[in-house]
């Protein structure tokens, strides 16, 4: 499966491989009692949003997971 263009919504800018042997960890649903293992991770930016987050994907780009991250850029490094 090719990655989509959008993941939850944000533009999805760079990503890793996922394949179905790849295990990036996993996210537990206590409640739920279930295991999503994490077999790729993508960067993605929502319009007009100032930071990027990062997903936690499984193995069909699902998002379950993510994290947002400020972008802090210095001129001339």
């Amino acid at each position: 499966m090719t990655v989509p263009p959008l993941l939850d919504g944000a533009n999805v800018l760079i990503y890793t491989a996922n394949e179905h042997f790849n295990n990036n960890g996993y996210v537990l649903f206590e409640g739920e009692n279930k295991k999503e293992v994490i077999t790729a991770f993508a960067v993605a930016k929502y319009d007009g949003a100032r930071g990027y987050y990062l997903f936690s994907c499984d193995l069909q780009w699902n998002v379950i997971g993510g994290t947002l991250h400020s972008a802090r850029f210095i001129a001339g490094s």
